[in-house]
């Protein structure tokens, strides 16, 4: 997951990198799809726990940071692996990232070097012909995925300041609410594209921080809870609209809920 491809990797034969005297050079494997896959074919095993898989009704595919990411690109594509009797659905955590021009530059090797080709969407290759990489990013794959998925994203994540923002944006106020706001509107899109997502959008400075949050106290959980049992459907959104700095974001609710500014459309994407 944490090579930048998350379970993207189909390359069968290993990267060399030279080292350097005094140094031996190192193979790298890329092969995160393969690891997925074998993954799955444990638990499809009637060896495992419980006779595994085979004797589930509900799957749920969920993953935190890099493992958001891949539940955004993979949910999709592990369906024919799995038991066809069982519902699926997926839970990501802080993978919405953002496809700026800086974190779309990071994703260019994977798209080069990995052979992802055959593990991202086939739609989203062809709308981004010329620029294929960017279906590696969690904000782009995730538009594409027809699977049932609820959604916790930070609008202000602290790790996305990081690797998609500008150099120096996360310590600039204004410039962390201008690529908060774009990101908003960019999970208003994705909640309105399909029926069956549901969003939990926070404003906590963090990242897979979600835990005791709560919008009119109703946590990440249980909104997951309420959005599962209610048949995966709805379109339904918590959200807390508060601005950066949020006082009370990341452990509660905020003592006060200012209107997001929004309008920045054009700068991060």
């Amino acid at each position: 997951s944490c090579d930048c491809s998350y379970f993207s990797g189909n390359r069968e034969d290993p990267m060399r990198v030279p080292q350097g005297l005094p140094h031996d050079d190192v193979d790298l494997y890329f092969r995160g799809w393969y690891n997925l896959l074998a993954t799955v074919s444990q638990l499809n095993s009637t060896k495992a726990v419980n006779g595994g898989l085979t004797a589930a009704t509900d799957i749920m595919l969920s993953g935190c940071s890099a493992g958001g990411v891949g539940t955004h690109l993979h949910l999709d594509a592990l369906r024919p692996y799995l038991p066809a009797g069982a519902s699926l659905t997926g839970f990501s955590d802080s993978g919405f990232f953002v496809a700026t021009e800086k974190y779309k530059a990071l994703k260019k090797f994977s798209w080069e070097n990995m052979n992802v080709t055959g593990t991202l969407h086939p739609e989203c290759i062809a709308d981004y012909k010329g620029e294929e990489w960017a279906c590696i990013a969690g904000a782009v794959g995730a538009m594409y995925q027809k699977t049932p998925l609820f959604m916790v994203q930070s609008r202000y994540d602290v790790v996305q300041m990081g690797e998609n923002a500008p150099d120096g944006c996360g310590a600039e106020p204004t410039c962390i609410r201008e690529y908060g706001a774009n990101l908003t509107e960019l999970t208003d899109a994705w909640i309105k594209d399909s029926p069956q997502r549901a969003l939990f959008l926070h404003s906590c400075w963090g990242h897979c921080s979600g835990a005791s949050m709560s919008v009119n106290g109703t946590t990440p959980l249980k909104a997951l809870a309420k959005w599962w049992s209610g048949g995966h459907s709805g379109g339904k959104t918590w959200e807390q609209p508060a601005m950066y700095p949020c006082k009370n974001c990341c452990d509660g609710d905020p003592e006060s809920a200012s209107p997001m500014l929004l309008g920045y459309h054009t700068q991060w994407v």
